[in-house]
């Protein structure tokens, strides 16, 4: 009976440590997603998706230093499909969870031009199941092709 508990144990553990694809996640698609940047421009991201361009999510904080190592990589996916590719990155948490300063030194440091919003609701951080950093969300119209922590191939997709 120890090694029937024991196993079932070790198959629920094995279950719940295994990536989730974006197929197996409900995404909310349906309710308006519209932003501001650091700026203050508004990003209408809904419009976005409605007319056919890709969208790019990337969530992120500036202590992070696998968001630092990916950040270039995204702004080269930027560059090579401007016009096809809409990328904005997300900072989630209350005003004072987030340093601006690191902000402007994480945008400096990794030469990132594409527009942050902040999230201090943390409502579009729930809407896309973010669990941690960094994580990227590259949605085309009503769906979600990728939910993960790494830049994703969007070539097919654009």
């Amino acid at each position: 009976m120890r090694y029937l508990l024991s196993f079932v144990f070790l198959m629920f553990f094995f279950a719940s440590c295994s990536p989730m694809s974006s197929k197996q996640i409900k995404y909310d698609l349906s309710s308006p997603l519209v932003v501001s940047d650091r700026a203050g421009n508004v990003h209408d991201i809904s419009s976005l998706l409605d007319s056919g361009k890709v969208v790019l999510l990337v969530f992120w904080q500036p202590w992070c230093s696998s968001c630092k190592a990916e950040a270039p990589e995204v702004q080269k996916l930027l560059r090579r499909y401007n016009g096809k590719l809409s990328v904005f990155g997300v900072l989630s948490g209350p005003g004072d969870t987030v340093d601006a300063s690191g902000v402007e030194r994480f945008m400096k440091l990794t030469g990132a031009t594409y527009p942050n919003v902040r999230d201090t609701n943390v409502e579009i951080t729930k809407r896309f199941h973010v669990r941690g950093v960094p994580t990227i969300i590259l949605i085309k119209g009503n769906q979600v092709l990728y939910h993960g922590s790494h830049v994703p191939d969007v070539t097919p997709y654009l």
